[in-house]
């Protein structure tokens, strides 16, 4: 019983002194307040979001977007492959190509190559426009991609919600 009395004393002397230190350094106190408040925030919003995705069409090209660059070479083209998938800090997959489309230019070897992605956002409801990376996206933004295998910059010709459905038919010619 005597150890379990010492035991309590202990722990109110530990709490008086805590008490103490927060009257002393008011400006410590509330410093810390303010980043264990800060922190406590970010981990709901990290646990509580949802992922929310958008699947688009992007124009490959071997520059920035407003700059008349040559179309990306063979070895670019075959760089991007369909299942390729870049992945976030924490290892959660924010792009994945579904598809990849290459066209020769002009009996060259340079090629126009057009991928369909899902992609990761966060939508602000409010306006309704969607944010990748930190930048706002839309119908011609730039968006730059970083595969395991390549990093490629290009051009969103099409945002959807949903996948896109395949329209093409094979044609032998």
């Amino acid at each position: 019983m005597k150890k379990i009395l010492l035991w309590l004393r202990k722990k109110k002397s530990w709490q008086k002194r805590i008490w103490e230190f927060i009257r002393a350094n008011v400006f410590i106190s509330i410093f810390a307040a303010i980043i264990l408040f800060v922190g406590v925030v970010v981990v709901f919003k990290v646990v509580t979001s949802e992922d929310e995705y958008v699947y688009t069409k992007i124009n490959i090209s071997q520059g920035l977007w407003w700059a008349n660059t040559a179309k990306p070479d063979i070895w670019l083209a075959q760089g991007i492959q369909k299942g390729d998938v870049e992945r976030s800090l924490t290892g959660k997959p924010i792009v994945e190509v579904l598809e990849v489309r290459r066209y020769p230019w002009w009996s060259s070897d340079e090629y126009q190559v057009y991928i369909t992605a899902k992609i990761e956002v966060s939508k602000n409801d409010t306006t309704g426009k969607y944010s990748f990376k930190r930048s706002i996206i839309g119908v011609g933004s730039p968006i730059d991609l970083e595969f395991s295998t390549v990093q490629v910059s290009g051009t969103i010709m099409t945002l959807s919600e949903t996948p896109y459905k395949n329209t093409t038919t094979p044609k032998t010619v």
